[in-house]
């Protein structure tokens, strides 16, 4: 009904609130909601806590969540949404040697567009990012990657130590934490960028000797393209 950040999804709340105790109950007791409306008693409730509102009102919407008024005073200041635990958080970057040890302390929680689940994204001083969905339910979960943002110069650096020593695609693969593909991805863009970066220098050095072609012509008025060579 809400998102990972604390916005409530009005249409979604109202229609499931209307649900759970039927329109003609909640009219009987002046308490339905009409779905498009924005100043109602149930926005008033969740969005304005200086504005009084009618205990049953409160009692009702306890129900819907499935809660009890001893509960939430008991627990009002305790209770945080923290998908993913408290951190700090495993690094899962095995080119690392604090490999699966809770050192990460950043964690930004986004909501997958799709499934409406948490995502989690982890960053590591060692500059990997990795992500997964959420919640986690079960402590195995928090050694899991969904999905690599970053790798990090920890991991690229021990990528090019494998390479010059020759291992094969598949113990590069094993050693990095990742699947043979990747790793062939990633060597070829390191050659690309080296051919590149190549390419840009070789643009820089002919764009000097045009700017100086140019000049010596501005200085050589008039003299004839042989004399200026």
């Amino acid at each position: 009904m809400a998102s990972v950040h604390g916005r409530i999804r009005w249409k979604e709340l109202i229609t499931s609130f209307s649900n759970y105790y039927g329109k003609e109950l909640l009219q009987s007791l002046n308490c339905y909601v009409e779905l498009g409306k924005e100043d109602t008693w149930l926005h008033k409730l969740l969005r304005k806590p200086k504005i009084s509102c009618h205990p049953l009102r409160h009692i009702l919407f306890l129900g819907f969540l499935g809660e009890t008024i001893p509960k939430m005073v008991s627990q009002i200041d305790a209770v945080s949404y923290s998908p993913f635990g408290d951190g700090p958080w495993f690094c899962l970057n095995k080119a690392a040697e604090h490999f699966q040890e809770p050192i990460v302390t950043s964690c930004t929680i986004t909501r997958d567009y799709k499934s409406g689940l948490p995502v989690g994204t982890f960053s590591c001083s060692c500059g990997f990012v990795y992500s997964r969905k959420g919640p986690d339910k079960t402590e195995g979960e928090q050694y899991k990657i969904g999905r690599i943002k970053n790798f990090g110069s920890v991991w690229e650096d021990k990528l090019a130590k494998f390479a010059q020593s020759g291992f094969s695609l598949r113990k590069m693969a094993d050693l990095l934490g990742v699947d043979p593909i990747t790793v062939k991805k990633r060597l070829t863009k390191k050659v690309d960028n080296k051919q590149k970066n190549t390419s840009f220098k070789q643009k820089e050095i002919q764009q000097k000797y045009r700017n100086q072609w140019i000049n010596m012509k501005k200085i050589n008025e008039g003299a004839s393209i042989t004399d200026i060579r």
